[in-house]
Parts: C-alpha cells; structure tokens; sequence
C-alpha cells in the first residue's frame, strides 16, 4: 500500500486509532468481566486460570495503549489533532434489504406481521 498525500495519512491514521481504541475497550471490558474471587463460585484451580488469564489480558491492553498512542503520535506528526472516536456500541447491523421468505404457520394464521409495516414493493407473494 502507498499513501499518496497527507489526507490519506490522516485518514488511514484515523482509522488506526478508531480500531486500537475500540479493541482496546473490548479487551478492558472482558477483563473487568472476570470474576475475581473464590467467593464469586470458582474454585481455587479455576481462580488460578482466570488470574492468568488476566495477567495475558493486561498485556494485550496495554499493547493496544502503546498502538493508540503511536498513530496518535503520528498523527500529531503530520500536524492533524489527535483521534480517539470510535463508534458507540453496540455496533447494530444494517437492516436486510429483503425480508424473510419464511411463509405464515397456515391460512388461517391472522396475526401481526413484519410485513404489516413493509411498502408494498416488499412485501412476500405467498400464492
């Protein structure tokens, strides 16, 4: 890959630092997930994996620290303001452009439908 101007730096810097902050969050949020005692119901065999477990997740976030603070560095660099947005989670996919094809259970199923609030250019042919 080339860059070809400064924009582009800035951009793909940009999402550089959207993708380090947002891994970076997941990996906080699944290491203040873990239970922490033995009080929390795991013995002391299991209470001594999810330590270690801990320790290699803390590693990792600070690896992704260190990976936002270079683009952002970098960033700064190029004389652009640092980048720490990120999308709100969580992230929801797009709606399907078209709908199931899943028929009603029989004729004589009368109940509201997904397809009671679709434009008519969606709506299924069940004939």
């Amino acid at each position: 890959m080339q860059v070809e101007s400064r924009e582009e730096l800035v951009y793909l810097l940009g999402e550089a630092c959207e993708i380090e902050h947002g891994l970076m969050c997941e990996y906080l949020y699944a290491q203040f997930s873990l239970k922490r005692t033995a009080g929390e119901g795991l013995t002391p065999e299991q209470l001594a994996r999810v330590q270690a477990w801990e320790a290699t997740l803390i590693d990792v976030i600070k690896q992704e620290m260190l990976h936002l603070a270079l683009a952002t560095n970098l960033l700064t660099a190029v004389g652009a303001a640092p980048h720490f947005e990120r999308p709100n989670l969580p992230i929801l996919p797009p709606p399907s452009p078209t709908p199931s094809t899943t028929p009603p259970a029989g004729a004589s199923a009368r109940c509201p439908s997904p397809w009671t609030k679709l434009p008519a250019a969606f709506s299924p042919n069940w004939a």
